[in-house]
């Protein structure tokens, strides 16, 4: 079984498109059980971890949140550090996905201390998109702009899609087109395809229709009609953003 689930997880690698999330749901139950009845702890984790993103990216909280359960109990019996930052990271998410801000906030902080103990690279990354939200959803985000700031000067494909927002958002035009640029340069086909791709993009979208973009906003309409029908998930799980058709249909009313 264990040789079965190790294949499903190598298919899986080749699957990553939004075309392909119905079939990513099938085989993630499929690895998950290859996976459990093997004595590999750290094989069942890695399938209960990627089946989360893909019942996240199908829209099912509920049917996410057990999974995360299931994926939270293997944490536990496997008892290594460098996983401790998962369950945090993961009950941030729903908190922010539901609106239970005050929940969201100790999580966040305890997910960044968690991650930094186990020496996470990303850790301050993906401290920053849900320290981001949590405050775009309550106070404003000002508080963060340094970091977003830091990080669109040290990753600018990355990241300069924050900053924009963050300008763009507080009104101020001049800033926000000029960290724009850098992503929408050539198509935004600069843009890193990493799990964090849609964010990205739905940040930008979000810009586009902000700074009454139409141009742009019609190249970000190719881009992210695949993600219609899907919702957008950051990473492992860190940020559950909702439907993709939310993104695309702001780039659908930007004036022309």
């Amino acid at each position: 079984m264990g040789a079965l689930a190790r294949a499903l997880l190598a298919r899986r690698s080749a699957r990553t498109g939004p075309d392909q999330l119905r079939v990513r749901c099938k085989d993630g139950a499929r690895t998950a059980e290859a996976a459990g009845k093997t004595d590999d702890l750290e094989l069942q984790l890695e399938a209960a971890r990627l089946h989360v993103v893909d019942v996240l990216e199908s829209g099912d909280l509920a049917a996410a949140a057990e999974a995360e359960q299931q994926a939270e109990d293997l944490v536990g019996r496997l008892g290594r550090p460098l996983y401790f930052c998962y369950p945090p990271m993961w009950r941030a998410m729903h908190a922010l996905a539901v609106g239970d801000y005050g929940a969201a906030d100790p999580l966040i902080e305890r997910f960044r201390s968690d991650a930094r103990r186990a020496n996470y690279g990303a850790v301050d990354q993906v401290w920053l998109a849900q320290r981001m939200r949590l405050q775009l959803d309550t106070d404003g985000a000002e508080s963060v702009l340094p970091f977003a700031e830091h990080w669109a000067e040290q990753l600018p494909q990355s990241w300069s899609s924050a900053p924009a927002l963050l300008h763009a958002l507080e009104g101020r035009q001049e800033e926000s087109r000029r960290h724009f640029a850098v992503s929408a340069a050539d198509d935004f086909a600069h843009v890193p395809r990493t799990l964090s791709w849609a964010y990205v993009m739905a940040q930008l979208a979000e810009v586009a229709a902000l700074l009454a973009d139409a141009d742009s906003a019609r190249a970000l309409r190719r881009h992210l009609a695949p993600w219609a029908h899907q919702a957008i998930v950051v990473s492992s799980g860190a940020l559950y953003l909702g439907s993709g058709a939310h993104y695309l249909g702001l780039c659908l009313r930007t004036p022309r």
